[in-house]
C-alpha cells in the first residue's frame, strides 16, 4: 500500500474513495467506515484513499490542551494497512488548513486527487465553518460533484465508539473495555499507570 509523501505525489487517474480524518486507534468505526468505503470501491473497481493527519488538529486549535494518542503514527499506518486502506495520504494539520472551509479544503483536495465518494463517520467536522457542518459538507460536495456517504455510529453498550471514549478508559485503567471498543490490542507503551 503505497504511503504518499503529499497530495502532489498522487498519480493514478481513476476516481478513489476518499477517506479523511486522524484515525487514532483504528477503532471499530473507523474500522466499519474504511469496510464501507471498500465495498464502494469494489463496485466502482477503484481503490480507497485515506487523507490522515499526522498531528491531531485540537493540538493546533486548543494548543493549551494536552492531546493524548492512542498510538503512534506508524502503529497507526500498520492498521490501516491490516484493515485494507490502499493509499494513504498523511498531512501535517497547520494553522492554513484550520482557516480553510470545507468548500475550500474539498476545492483543493479535488484539484489534486480525482474522488467519486466521501465516507465520512456521525460526528465528522471538516472546514472552519463548523455552524452547519455537514449542511457545508453536503453542499461543497454538490457544488464539486461528490457524493457523501454518512455512516452510522458503531455502538457498544448503546454508546458511539470514539476515541475520546477510549481515551477515557485507558485513563481509568479499563484496558480490556478499550481494546473491545478498538477491536484489536492496546500497544503496551499505554498500559502502563
Amino acid at each position: 500500500m503505497p504511503l504518499l509523501e503529499s497530495l502532489d505525489k498522487f498519480k493514478q487517474e481513476k476516481p478513489v474513495v476518499l477517506l479523511l480524518g486522524v484515525y487514532d486507534g483504528v477503532h471499530k468505526g473507523h474500522q466499519a467506515l474504511i469496510k464501507k468505503a471498500k465495498e464502494i470501491a469494489a463496485l466502482k473497481k477503484t481503490k480507497v484513499l485515506l487523507i490522515t493527519f499526522k498531528n491531531p488538529p485540537a493540538q493546533v486549535l486548543f494548543p493549551e490542551r494536552k492531546v493524548e494518542l492512542l498510538c503512534s503514527f506508524s502503529e497507526r499506518v500498520r492498521h490501516l494497512q491490516e484493515y485494507g486502506v490502499d493509499i494513504i495520504c498523511p498531512l501535517e494539520f497547520k494553522k492554513e488548513l484550520a482557516v480553510l472551509t470545507a468548500k475550500q479544503f474539498f476545492e483543493i483536495i479535488a484539484k489534486k486527487i480525482p474522488f467519486t465518494d466521501l465516507v465520512i463517520g456521525f460526528s465528522a467536522t471538516i472546514g472552519s465553518d463548523q455552524k452547519n457542518n455537514r449542511a457545508n459538507i453536503i453542499k461543497a460536495a454538490e457544488e464539486l460533484g461528490f457524493r457523501v456517504v454518512e455512516h452510522f455510529p458503531v455502538l457498544q453498550d448503546e454508546l458511539p465508539i470514539t476515541s475520546s471514549r477510549i481515551r477515557d478508559l485507558i485513563a481509568k485503567e479499563s484496558y480490556n473495555e478499550a481494546e473491545a471498543l478498538l477491536g484489536h490490542t492496546l500497544d503496551n507503551f499505554k498500559k502502563r499507570p
